[in-house]
């Protein structure tokens, strides 16, 4: 259910069944083993939450009760009298990673890739912590660990501070509210935030820090820099200017995610 699109067919059918099947088994292998259930099991403890309208074809194989159907996730701003040009409310809907919960109420959110994820692939889990914690499905005292299963690679697991449910909100709408700012458009690639965050360079240190890296990454010969941007992966690096303050925007866009996990 994971590989969607249409099947394979014509001379490369055998040979894409083959690799289909592999990938599929590798994750089945690896979750049963860092679950420390059989497969029965697995299945029967799996969800995966939908929020909001479901696009058409999403069940014709069937409804089980893997899938947990709920509204959208509406957030309205508590302060929307103090500008009527500013959103007033929001709606999330699609549908989380896979999600296992053990008697024990321990959570387990899955991202399931073929080659092995890397750092930024946190985000994912950090989304889906977030929406299920502003629509109150994800219990504020509830263990949660993330996984990364690649069929191809090493698997990788991180424990997770939840945040309150407020918190999560509020992330939630002013995120959106700063997507759809006038000066959002900024270059700032995830990887120099994860990178740098290392370092733990405080605010005079840092915006520096992050010019040098910027250049060194847009300076190289390499055609593929190594980047991304909110547009996804960089192509037209020169029409894209380097934000005023990094400092301020990386606490503003990822504070919380640095609070949540152990990057």
């Amino acid at each position: 259910m994971e590989l969607e699109g249409e099947m394979p067919s014509g001379i490369f059918k055998g040979a894409m069944q083959t690799r289909h099947l592999r990938i599929l088994n590798s994750w089945q292998k690896q979750l049963c083993a860092a679950l420390k259930v059989d497969w029965p099991v697995l299945k029967k403890n799996l969800r995966q939450y939908h929020l909001g309208p479901v696009p058409e074809g999403t069940f014709d194989s069937g409804l089980t009760d893997s899938h947990q159907l709920f509204p959208a996730l509406c957030i309205e701003n508590e302060n929307s009298a103090e500008s009527e040009t500013k959103i007033n409310e929001t709606k999330f809907y699609g549908k989380t990673e896979w999600w296992y919960t053990d008697e024990s109420e321990n959570w387990q959110v899955i991202y399931l890739s073929e080659r092995e994820s890397k750092e930024k692939s946190w985000l994912r889990h950090f989304l889906d912590v977030l929406i299920l914690r502003a629509a109150d499905l994800l219990p504020e005292n509830a263990k949660v660990s993330g996984l990364c299963i690649a069929a191809e690679g090493k698997l990788k697991s991180k424990t997770i501070r939840l945040p309150a449910q407020q918190q999560a909100r509020d992330y939630l709408f002013n995120l959106l509210q700063e997507m759809n700012a006038e000066n959002a458009a900024v270059l700032m690639p995830i990887e120099s935030v994860l990178e740098i965050a290392k370092e733990n360079l405080n605010s005079s240190t840092y915006n520096q820090r992050f010019t040098e890296w910027m250049d060194n990454k847009l300076n190289s010969s390499r055609e593929i820099k190594g980047i991304s941007s909110e547009y996804g992966p960089v192509k037209y690096i020169k029409d894209a200017a380097y934000p005023e303050n990094p400092y301020q925007l990386m606490n503003r866009r990822f504070q919380l995610f640095f609070e949540t996990f152990s990057v």
